[in-house]
């Protein structure tokens, strides 16, 4: 491939801060433009072009340039971080399962009992692998995935304004994917764009916006230029520090490719995943604990409760539990004890005995129905039977020694 030689990087950025100088030349100011080639600023910050003046106000205002040749265009041709694509699609797939997973399992705790920790642990997975697959299947390509370095690293530093500079020979035509993703994310995120052609020929493309965009919120960093920084780390070593930051922050340290050190980190997409990793553990931990279970037969089971209530006799004289409270219907709508198996009930008036007994006052039970009980079948017993009522809840050796 022939290179041209008036688009080399180095060509690139003193055009481009020529046209820059000429271009605010009528900006407000007190003093001179002054321009700076390779800065370097903490945090592996790569500046290859710098514009300074005073303004008015006493201020600093401050461009730099990002200069792209042929030779680097994967600086500003995006790419899809298939890493970054993974985990956010790894944390929305995993929460969603486990979310589900708990609230089914806190509805209905027998839920892994009925279908089994295998059965159960595989629909999981199942569910997880459909959700990873429809996320990357539907994003890989959106423009949320489309990472541009040179853009990316703008948002890691403050300046003023801050423009992308390109040799014409770096997209083949003005259609081209690759070109058009640069001039939308340039408009989107406020930077410049110049295209550079043969005879240092410059086309303004796009003007960063007068307000500038989210630098409020971007760390403001000081940058040296790179044979002052090489000239400090031959002096007191990589070790050493400059105005007390230490000289290692300014340069780049890394295994990864330089194109994608700006992907961005993904601790928040790691924590959601062992989070929700974590709680199905959990689940499946606090049901094997509870464990031994007995799985019963429910055609079985209803079998014989259905032979036990068969075989159960109503007109059995056992009498095992204490009747609570006066026993009087008038009180509320359930049933007492003695009449747990009765069909049919009798309803009389209050009868004069109780209201002569002075227990209850006579103007507290006018008009209403008592409900009496037939008792024969306690007259075939040989022994004497006393049913003793209490008002209160009272063990049953209580009632015997009544």
């Amino acid at each position: 491939m022939q290179v041209n030689v008036s688009l080399t990087e180095d060509n690139l950025k003193l055009t481009a801060l020529k046209y820059l100088k000429r271009y605010y030349r009528e900006y407000p100011r007190t003093g001179d433009i002054k321009i700076e080639v390779d800065m370097r600023g903490e945090g592996g910050i790569i500046v290859d072009g710098l514009l300074t003046f005073p303004r008015e106000d006493g201020t600093w205002f401050t461009a730099t340039v990002e200069a792209t040749s042929a030779a680097t265009s994967e600086e500003v041709k995006f790419l899809n971080p298939l890493r970054k694509i993974f985990w956010d699609a790894l944390a929305l797939s995993t929460s969603i399962p486990s979310a589900v997973f708990l609230y089914q399992y806190l509805d209905d705790p027998l839920l892994i009992q009925k279908t089994g920790n295998v059965f159960q642990f595989l629909l999981i997975f199942l569910e997880t692998s459909i959700l990873w697959l429809i996320y990357v299947g539907l994003f890989i390509r959106h423009r949320k995935y489309r990472y541009i370095y040179a853009l990316a690293q703008f948002g890691h530093y403050h300046a003023d304004e801050q423009w992308i500079v390109i040799g014409d020979d770096v997209f083949p035509h003005p259609e081209d994917k690759f070109f058009i993703e640069l001039k939308n994310q340039c408009v989107k995120k406020g930077a410049g764009l110049l295209l550079v052609r043969e005879n240092e020929l410059v086309n303004l493309l796009i003007a960063p916006p007068r307000m500038s965009i989210a630098t409020k919120t971007r760390k403001r960093v000081l940058l040296l230029p790179m044979k002052e920084l090489m000239q400090k780390v031959q002096q007191v070593g990589v070790g050493g520090k400059i105005n007390g930051t230490n000289i290692k922050d300014y340069l780049y340290r890394g295994s990864s490719a330089i194109t994608l050190r700006f992907v961005g980190k993904l601790k928040p997409q790691m924590l959601v995943s062992a989070f929700a990793v974590v709680n199905i553990l959990t689940v499946f931990l606090d049901h094997n604990l509870d464990r031994p279970f007995v799985r019963v037969n429910e055609k079985q089971y209803a079998k014989a409760l259905q032979l036990a209530l068969d075989n159960f006799k109503p007109e059995s004289t056992a009498s095992d539990s204490v009747v609570n409270s006066w026993v009087i219907p008038a009180y509320g709508a359930y049933q007492p004890y003695l009449d747990a198996r009765e069909k049919v009930a009798v309803e009389l008036l209050v009868p004069e005995f109780i209201i002569q007994s002075g227990v209850l006052e006579k103007t507290n039970l006018e008009g209403i129905a008592l409900q009496m009980y037939d008792c024969s079948k306690y007259a075939e017993l040989s022994k004497p039977i006393f049913v003793i009522q209490i008002d209160g809840y009272f063990p049953a050796s209580f009632a015997q020694n009544q």
